[in-house]
């Protein structure tokens, strides 16, 4: 059995109870090649000492420094959107990320997302636990702006109260969220799938261009199998192990 570890950042990773986009993905995966992988949520020391050492065989996550040391890309599942959403008010206006500065930022705990931001623009980051928490300080007055990852932020922003507010965004960044295998345990998944994973991803998907089957997978947590929004897909990376 190999196990995989997802961040415990919602919706990607739900700390106490093993759900989430993540794991729930991971799941669906190794239902469709026969591979049995054992899913959960861990912090992000932990995601990454654990595809250092091979105890994280695959998982599911963002390009980072880190994750690219110690991972291989084996596919990319989705592109995430990354942006802030603020609240318009008469004279206020944002032409630009300095715009930003000064201002109190929401930003998700252990989520490297807006590491670029961080670095070009000084304000006052506030940790948040997920999405939803920072949606409802931002309709309470309490933050100025606060991270945004499409898919899965307009539900959230609709859930805290604010489909029917004047909010403008702010568009940071585009990311592609991939399938990692532990360099440290490469030769095991190989070695226990035998072919299998990959015929699992080309269930799933085909590469870009190519109609899937049956509609790639859906990002909603609670709804694997489904037909995806726009923008998620599958393409195989270059650096695939060749599973």
């Amino acid at each position: 059995m190999f196990h995989s570890y997802t961040l415990a950042v919602e919706p990607w990773g739900v700390a106490d109870s093993d759900r989430g986009v993540g794991p729930d993905f991971v799941r669906f995966l190794a239902a469709q090649s026969g591979v049995s992988i054992k899913a959960e949520v861990r912090p992000y020391l932990r995601v990454i000492d654990g595809m250092r050492s091979g105890t994280n065989a695959i998982n599911l996550g963002i390009p980072t420094e880190e994750r690219e040391r110690y991972g291989i890309p084996i596919c990319e599942v989705a592109t995430l959107k990354v942006s802030l959403v603020y609240l318009k008010e008469p004279g206020r206006a944002h032409p630009s990320a300095r715009s930003f500065a000064g201002l109190a930022i929401g930003e998700l705990i252990g989520s490297h997302a807006l590491d670029a931001f961080d670095r070009s623009v000084p304000h006052a980051r506030v940790l948040l636990g997920d999405m939803d928490q920072g949606a409802k300080m931002l309709a309470a007055g309490r933050l100025d702006a606060t991270v945004c990852v499409r898919p899965g932020c307009g539900n959230v922003l609709d859930e805290a109260g604010l489909a029917g507010k004047a909010l403008g965004e702010w568009p940071l960044d585009v990311q592609p969220l991939r399938i990692y295998v532990s360099k440290s345990s490469a030769a095991g998944v190989r070695r226990g799938c035998d072919g299998q994973v990959e015929a699992g991803l080309r269930i799933i998907g085909r590469p870009s261009g190519d109609a899937p089957p049956a509609g790639p997978l859906s990002l909603d947590a609670a709804g694997a199998g489904k037909p995806s929004p726009p923008g998620v897909h599958f393409r195989p990376t270059s650096t695939s192990t060749g599973c």
